[in-house]
Protein backbone atom coordinates (compact mmCIF):
# COMPACT_ATOMS: atom_id res chain seq x y z
CA UNK A 1 0.00 0.00 0.00
CA UNK A 2 2.89 2.28 1.03
CA UNK A 3 4.28 1.80 -2.41
CA UNK A 4 1.40 2.54 -4.52
CA UNK A 5 0.81 5.50 -2.45
CA UNK A 6 4.43 6.50 -3.11
CA UNK A 7 3.37 5.84 -7.03
CA UNK A 8 0.52 7.59 -7.04
CA UNK A 9 2.13 11.24 -5.50
CA UNK A 10 5.13 10.34 -8.32
CA UNK A 11 2.27 10.96 -10.79
CA UNK A 12 0.60 13.63 -9.12
CA UNK A 13 3.47 15.76 -8.95
CA UNK A 14 4.47 14.74 -12.71
CA UNK A 15 0.95 15.78 -13.60
CA UNK A 16 1.04 19.34 -12.08
CA UNK A 17 3.88 19.57 -13.28
CA UNK A 18 2.81 19.36 -16.89
CA UNK A 19 0.15 22.18 -15.82
CA UNK A 20 2.41 24.52 -14.25
CA UNK A 21 4.35 24.17 -17.68
CA UNK A 22 1.61 24.34 -20.27
CA UNK A 23 0.43 27.73 -18.24
CA UNK A 24 3.76 29.17 -17.93
CA UNK A 25 4.10 28.92 -21.84
CA UNK A 26 1.02 30.11 -22.51
CA UNK A 27 1.56 33.55 -19.99
CA UNK A 28 4.97 34.02 -22.15
CA UNK A 29 3.19 33.73 -25.56
CA UNK A 30 0.80 36.25 -24.08
CA UNK A 31 3.46 38.77 -23.18
CA UNK A 32 4.77 38.31 -26.70
CA UNK A 33 1.01 38.84 -28.05
CA UNK A 34 0.60 41.83 -25.92
CA UNK A 35 4.11 43.37 -26.80
CA UNK A 36 3.21 43.06 -30.37
CA UNK A 37 -0.43 44.58 -29.73
CA UNK A 38 -2.51 41.18 -30.64
CA UNK A 39 -6.17 41.48 -29.17
CA UNK A 40 -6.46 39.76 -26.45
CA UNK A 41 -8.63 36.87 -27.63
CA UNK A 42 -5.70 35.81 -29.16
CA UNK A 43 -4.17 35.25 -25.23
CA UNK A 44 -7.08 33.82 -24.09
CA UNK A 45 -6.44 31.46 -26.94
CA UNK A 46 -3.40 30.67 -25.80
CA UNK A 47 -4.76 29.42 -22.09
CA UNK A 48 -7.74 27.88 -23.80
CA UNK A 49 -4.76 25.63 -25.78
CA UNK A 50 -2.52 24.95 -22.32
CA UNK A 51 -5.82 23.78 -20.85
CA UNK A 52 -6.62 21.51 -23.41
CA UNK A 53 -3.11 20.04 -23.72
CA UNK A 54 -3.11 19.69 -20.04
CA UNK A 55 -6.11 17.79 -19.92
CA UNK A 56 -4.82 15.58 -23.28
CA UNK A 57 -1.35 14.70 -21.45
CA UNK A 58 -2.81 14.02 -17.89
CA UNK A 59 -4.89 11.29 -16.12
CA UNK A 60 -8.57 12.19 -15.56
CA UNK A 61 -10.86 14.91 -15.15
CA UNK A 62 -9.14 16.87 -12.08
CA UNK A 63 -6.24 18.19 -13.74
CA UNK A 64 -8.24 19.79 -16.70
CA UNK A 65 -10.91 21.37 -15.09
CA UNK A 66 -7.86 22.87 -11.73
CA UNK A 67 -5.88 23.82 -15.16
CA UNK A 68 -8.88 26.32 -16.01
CA UNK A 69 -9.56 28.00 -12.52
CA UNK A 70 -5.83 28.44 -12.59
CA UNK A 71 -6.08 29.87 -16.55
CA UNK A 72 -8.81 32.66 -15.87
CA UNK A 73 -6.74 33.69 -12.78
CA UNK A 74 -3.77 33.86 -14.57
CA UNK A 75 -5.43 35.74 -17.16
CA UNK A 76 -6.66 38.23 -14.91
CA UNK A 77 -3.45 38.92 -12.77
CA UNK A 78 -1.36 39.45 -15.86
CA UNK A 79 -3.31 40.69 -18.68
CA UNK A 80 -6.44 42.64 -17.26
CA UNK A 81 -6.48 46.11 -16.11
CA UNK A 82 -5.21 46.90 -13.63
CA UNK A 83 -2.19 44.39 -14.04
CA UNK A 84 -0.54 42.53 -11.78
CA UNK A 85 -4.14 42.32 -9.54
CA UNK A 86 -7.18 40.59 -9.30
CA UNK A 87 -9.61 43.00 -9.28
CA UNK A 88 -11.16 44.72 -12.60
CA UNK A 89 -11.99 47.76 -13.30
CA UNK A 90 -13.91 47.39 -16.82
CA UNK A 91 -17.03 45.05 -16.73
CA UNK A 92 -16.41 43.44 -20.08
CA UNK A 93 -13.54 41.65 -17.94
CA UNK A 94 -16.08 39.74 -15.90
CA UNK A 95 -18.24 38.64 -18.83
CA UNK A 96 -14.61 37.65 -20.90
CA UNK A 97 -13.57 35.65 -17.03
CA UNK A 98 -17.07 33.78 -17.46
CA UNK A 99 -16.97 32.55 -20.48
CA UNK A 100 -13.37 31.83 -20.35
CA UNK A 101 -13.86 29.61 -17.50
CA UNK A 102 -16.55 27.62 -19.13
CA UNK A 103 -15.10 27.52 -22.06
CA UNK A 104 -11.73 26.01 -20.62
CA UNK A 105 -14.33 23.45 -18.56
CA UNK A 106 -15.83 22.29 -21.51
CA UNK A 107 -12.49 21.96 -23.23
CA UNK A 108 -10.85 19.90 -20.70
CA UNK A 109 -14.24 17.43 -20.20
CA UNK A 110 -14.30 16.60 -23.31
CA UNK A 111 -10.69 16.08 -23.90
CA UNK A 112 -10.28 14.14 -20.47
CA UNK A 113 -13.22 12.10 -21.84
CA UNK A 114 -12.02 11.76 -25.27
CA UNK A 115 -8.47 10.38 -24.01
CA UNK A 116 -10.38 7.62 -21.79
CA UNK A 117 -12.17 6.62 -24.32
CA UNK A 118 -9.41 6.22 -26.09
CA UNK A 119 -7.38 4.89 -23.40
CA UNK A 120 -10.55 1.82 -22.69
CA UNK A 121 -10.32 0.76 -26.70
CA UNK A 122 -6.23 0.92 -26.75
CA UNK A 123 -6.80 -1.22 -23.83
CA UNK A 124 -9.56 -3.75 -25.00
CA UNK A 125 -7.37 -4.38 -28.18
CA UNK A 126 -3.99 -5.54 -26.15
CA UNK A 127 -6.11 -7.34 -24.23
CA UNK A 128 -7.61 -8.88 -27.24
CA UNK A 129 -4.50 -9.20 -28.70
CA UNK A 130 -2.99 -11.02 -26.13
CA UNK A 131 -5.65 -13.29 -25.78
CA UNK A 132 -5.50 -14.52 -29.23
CA UNK A 133 -1.68 -14.47 -29.42
CA UNK A 134 -1.81 -17.38 -26.14
CA UNK A 135 -4.81 -19.06 -27.74
CA UNK A 136 -2.38 -18.98 -31.09
CA UNK A 137 0.24 -20.44 -29.26
CA UNK A 138 -1.23 -22.60 -27.06
CA UNK A 139 -2.95 -24.61 -30.41
CA UNK A 140 0.77 -25.46 -31.03
CA UNK A 141 1.53 -26.66 -27.45
CA UNK A 142 2.88 -30.57 -27.67
CA UNK A 143 2.88 -31.18 -24.18
CA UNK A 144 2.53 -29.67 -21.23
CA UNK A 145 5.94 -27.90 -20.73
CA UNK A 146 4.83 -26.43 -24.02
CA UNK A 147 2.13 -25.48 -22.37
CA UNK A 148 3.55 -23.84 -19.14
CA UNK A 149 6.11 -21.90 -21.07
CA UNK A 150 3.98 -20.41 -23.41
CA UNK A 151 1.50 -19.60 -19.80
CA UNK A 152 4.45 -18.35 -17.94
CA UNK A 153 5.93 -16.00 -20.91
CA UNK A 154 2.63 -14.30 -22.34
CA UNK A 155 1.27 -13.55 -18.41
CA UNK A 156 4.72 -12.14 -17.85
CA UNK A 157 5.08 -9.85 -20.44
CA UNK A 158 1.34 -8.64 -20.36
CA UNK A 159 1.44 -8.36 -16.65
CA UNK A 160 5.05 -6.90 -16.43
CA UNK A 161 6.02 -9.29 -13.66
CA UNK A 162 7.41 -12.83 -13.83
CA UNK A 163 4.76 -15.30 -13.63
CA UNK A 164 4.90 -19.13 -12.61
CA UNK A 165 3.20 -22.10 -13.61
CA UNK A 166 3.14 -25.45 -11.91
CA UNK A 167 1.52 -28.26 -13.82
CA UNK A 168 -0.07 -31.13 -11.58
CA UNK A 169 1.07 -34.85 -12.62
CA UNK A 170 -1.30 -37.25 -13.83
CA UNK A 171 -1.80 -38.78 -10.01
CA UNK A 172 -2.09 -35.53 -8.71
CA UNK A 173 -5.16 -34.93 -11.27
CA UNK A 174 -6.94 -37.57 -10.59
CA UNK A 175 -6.62 -37.18 -6.76
CA UNK A 176 -7.98 -33.28 -6.67
CA UNK A 177 -11.37 -31.69 -7.30
CA UNK A 178 -13.01 -28.47 -7.92
CA UNK A 179 -15.25 -27.11 -5.39
CA UNK A 180 -18.21 -25.24 -5.62
CA UNK A 181 -16.71 -22.54 -3.81
CA UNK A 182 -13.45 -21.88 -5.48
CA UNK A 183 -12.03 -19.15 -4.82
CA UNK A 184 -10.24 -16.93 -7.82
CA UNK A 185 -6.97 -16.98 -6.03
CA UNK A 186 -5.63 -18.06 -2.53
CA UNK A 187 -2.10 -15.88 -0.99
CA UNK A 188 0.34 -16.74 0.76
CA UNK A 189 3.75 -15.01 2.15
CA UNK A 190 5.33 -14.43 -1.31
CA UNK A 191 2.40 -15.25 -4.37
CA UNK A 192 -0.87 -14.75 -5.21
CA UNK A 193 -2.18 -18.44 -6.43
CA UNK A 194 -5.05 -18.24 -9.50
CA UNK A 195 -5.84 -22.42 -9.26
CA UNK A 196 -6.17 -23.66 -13.53
CA UNK A 197 -9.39 -25.97 -13.17
CA UNK A 198 -10.31 -28.07 -15.51
CA UNK A 199 -13.61 -29.74 -16.59
CA UNK A 200 -13.84 -31.73 -13.30
CA UNK A 201 -10.27 -31.28 -11.89
CA UNK A 202 -7.52 -29.08 -10.66
CA UNK A 203 -5.07 -28.83 -13.31
CA UNK A 204 -2.31 -26.91 -12.22
CA UNK A 205 -1.27 -23.07 -10.69
CA UNK A 206 -0.41 -19.85 -11.47
CA UNK A 207 1.50 -17.87 -9.52
CA UNK A 208 1.78 -13.87 -9.40
CA UNK A 209 4.52 -11.94 -6.87
CA UNK A 210 2.80 -10.78 -3.84
CA UNK A 211 3.91 -6.88 -4.21
CA UNK A 212 2.81 -7.37 -8.47
CA UNK A 213 -0.39 -9.26 -7.65
CA UNK A 214 -1.39 -6.24 -4.92
CA UNK A 215 -1.15 -3.63 -7.98
CA UNK A 216 -3.46 -4.89 -10.45
CA UNK A 217 -6.64 -3.57 -11.37
CA UNK A 218 -9.65 -5.27 -11.59
CA UNK A 219 -9.51 -5.48 -15.46
CA UNK A 220 -6.04 -7.62 -15.21
CA UNK A 221 -7.22 -9.99 -12.97
CA UNK A 222 -10.20 -10.46 -14.85
CA UNK A 223 -7.95 -10.68 -18.07
CA UNK A 224 -5.81 -13.08 -16.10
CA UNK A 225 -8.55 -14.91 -14.96
CA UNK A 226 -9.58 -15.25 -18.73
CA UNK A 227 -5.92 -16.17 -19.94
CA UNK A 228 -5.80 -19.08 -17.36
CA UNK A 229 -9.18 -20.36 -18.69
CA UNK A 230 -7.66 -20.54 -21.97
CA UNK A 231 -4.32 -21.69 -20.46
CA UNK A 232 -7.17 -24.41 -18.75
CA UNK A 233 -8.82 -25.61 -22.29
CA UNK A 234 -5.20 -26.21 -23.57
CA UNK A 235 -4.56 -28.46 -20.41
CA UNK A 236 -7.87 -30.09 -20.92
CA UNK A 237 -7.09 -30.90 -24.42
CA UNK A 238 -3.98 -32.34 -23.57
CA UNK A 239 -4.85 -35.07 -21.25
CA UNK A 240 -7.99 -35.63 -23.21
CA UNK A 241 -5.31 -36.40 -26.29
CA UNK A 242 -3.33 -38.71 -24.19
CA UNK A 243 -6.11 -40.67 -22.23
CA UNK A 244 -7.81 -41.03 -25.93
CA UNK A 245 -4.32 -42.82 -26.91
CA UNK A 246 -3.82 -44.32 -24.06
CA UNK A 247 -7.07 -46.12 -24.62
CA UNK A 248 -6.42 -46.45 -28.15
CA UNK A 249 -2.84 -48.34 -27.38
CA UNK A 250 -5.04 -50.66 -24.77
CA UNK A 251 -7.79 -51.76 -27.76
CA UNK A 252 -4.79 -52.48 -30.15
CA UNK A 253 -3.03 -54.69 -27.47
CA UNK A 254 -5.89 -56.38 -26.62
CA UNK A 255 -6.92 -56.90 -30.31
CA UNK A 256 -3.23 -58.80 -30.60
CA UNK A 257 -3.69 -60.40 -27.83
CA UNK A 258 -7.16 -61.94 -28.98
CA UNK A 259 -5.22 -62.10 -32.37
CA UNK A 260 -2.25 -64.25 -30.23
CA UNK A 261 -4.65 -66.64 -28.74
CA UNK A 262 -6.65 -67.28 -31.41
CA UNK A 263 -3.06 -67.66 -33.75
CA UNK A 264 -2.03 -70.12 -30.62
CA UNK A 265 -5.71 -72.19 -30.68
CA UNK A 266 -5.47 -72.82 -33.73
CA UNK A 267 -2.01 -73.93 -34.06
CA UNK A 268 -2.74 -76.85 -31.19
CA UNK A 269 -5.98 -77.30 -33.04
CA UNK A 270 -4.79 -78.26 -36.28
CA UNK A 271 -2.22 -81.51 -35.26
CA UNK A 272 -4.72 -82.77 -32.14
CA UNK A 273 -7.10 -82.90 -34.75
CA UNK A 274 -4.30 -85.82 -37.00
CA UNK A 275 -4.36 -87.27 -33.48
CA UNK A 276 -7.63 -87.62 -33.01
CA UNK A 277 -8.30 -88.92 -36.17
CA UNK A 278 -5.47 -91.48 -36.50
CA UNK A 279 -6.64 -92.52 -32.62
CA UNK A 280 -10.10 -93.31 -34.26
CA UNK A 281 -8.57 -95.09 -36.91
CA UNK A 282 -6.38 -97.40 -34.51
CA UNK A 283 -9.25 -97.83 -32.28
CA UNK A 284 -11.75 -98.85 -35.28
CA UNK A 285 -8.64 -101.31 -36.35
CA UNK A 286 -8.40 -103.06 -33.07
CA UNK A 287 -12.37 -103.68 -33.01
CA UNK A 288 -12.11 -105.41 -36.27
CA UNK A 289 -9.23 -108.00 -34.93
CA UNK A 290 -11.52 -108.78 -32.33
Amino acid sequence: NSRLEKENWKDTAYYLLIMMGFLIFATVIGYIFRAVEFPETNIVLVYLLAVLLTARMTHGYIFGILASVIATAVFNYFFAEPYLAFSVEASNYIVTFVIMTITALITSTLASHDKKKTLEAQKKEAEAKALYTLTHKLTGAEDMNDIADIAVNTISDIMSTQAECFCFEENQIEGSSIGTTEPAYIKDAEFYNWPICGRETKLGIIRIPKDRAETMSESQKQLLQTMIESIALAMDRYWSMKQRIRSNEETMQERYRGNMLRAIAHDLRTPLSGIIGTSEMLMDMNKKDE
